[in-house]
């Protein structure tokens, strides 16, 4: 009987190993990174300019809430350290090449380079702006700022055709200030000069803190076609990364915001696959597009 006993108590310490190793390694993978894509008002409408405004809540480092995602770049803002200093927190939009060049192959002077690879054009004051070639290739440019959380933030983002090429444009303008400051201007090959796939997303890129909690609410967002007054996107459609044995993400509107949250081990909601919308804000961007800081 004493031998059951022990046998039994080896059997219970060997499964609650096995569990508590197995909660381990999923709190070890990265949060999963959750989306909402935005329906454009029209159909068919080239769009030229889009605008919105974020708030981040406290959380982690390695947490990248984007903004104003689109087809072929990104537009938005970013915890890197723990700190809250400048060194610790970023504005970055990136454009992606038209096709993946090395960092090695830019530098060479070639037909398949003119065609592929994104430029630089112009960068805001203390902006750095570097080429990449992971994760796909393209430009990068960063403004180390030290935003801070539970305060909003409002993103511009602009393009312009330069031929057969489109010029992309991003402009932040900070809590309580009225200038809006230049991040960067990238220019992209053998791209329509319009915007697509309008999109915001929070992403852990870092998985060292996936049982802190991430959140991001997007709002007052809205897009300006090319002949055309500024039309509010109140329509979305949630997705989440596929991370097998997490599932603690949740997609939700909450005061006419889209809500994003990732991480903390939270309940699972099934918020992913669903559509969403918030009211029309009623007051549109008011900007005069001439006098956007052109460095």
């Amino acid at each position: 009987m004493k031998s059951s006993r022990l046998i039994l108590r080896s059997i219970a310490f060997l499964v609650l190993g096995i569990t508590a190793a197995t909660h381990a390694a999923d709190f070890a993978a990265r949060s999963p990174a959750v989306h909402f894509r935005y329906a454009l008002p029209k159909a068919g409408e080239v769009i030229e300019w889009a605008c919105g405004e974020a708030k981040s809540e406290p959380g982690p480092d390695k947490t990248y809430n984007c903004v104003l995602g689109f087809e072929g770049g990104y537009f938005g803002y970013q915890r890197n350290n723990p700190g809250s200093a400048s060194k610790d927190r970023r504005f970055i939009f990136s454009l992606w090449d038209n096709g993946f060049v090395t960092k090695g192959e830019k530098t060479k002077k070639s037909a398949k380079n003119d065609d592929a690879v994104t430029t630089l054009v112009a960068k805001g004051k203390n902006v750095d702006a570097h080429d990449f070639d992971h994760e796909g290739s393209g430009g990068h440019s960063h403004w180390e700022q030290a935003w801070k959380d539970n305060e909003t933030y409002r993103f511009l983002l602009g393009v312009k055709a330069d031929g057969d090429a489109a010029i992309y444009t991003a402009y932040v303008q900070l809590a309580g200030k009225e200038e809006w400051n230049l991040i960067a201007s990238f220019r992209r090959p053998n791209t329509e000069a319009k915007l697509t796939g309008i999109y915001s997303f929070v992403e852990d890129f870092g998985g060292t803190e996936p049982q802190l909690k991430r959140v991001c609410r997007f709002s007052n967002l809205w897009v300006k076609p090319a002949r055309g007054k500024w039309e509010p996107l109140t329509e979305a459609r949630s997705s989440v990364s596929s991370k097998p044995g997490r599932d603690d993400f949740d997609h939700r509107v909450e005061e006419d915001q889209f809500v994003l949250s990732t991480g903390g081990g939270a309940e699972a909601t099934q918020s992913a696959g669903k559509s969403y919308s918030v009211k029309a804000a009623k007051t549109p961007p008011q900007i005069d597009f001439a006098k956007l800081p052109a460095k």
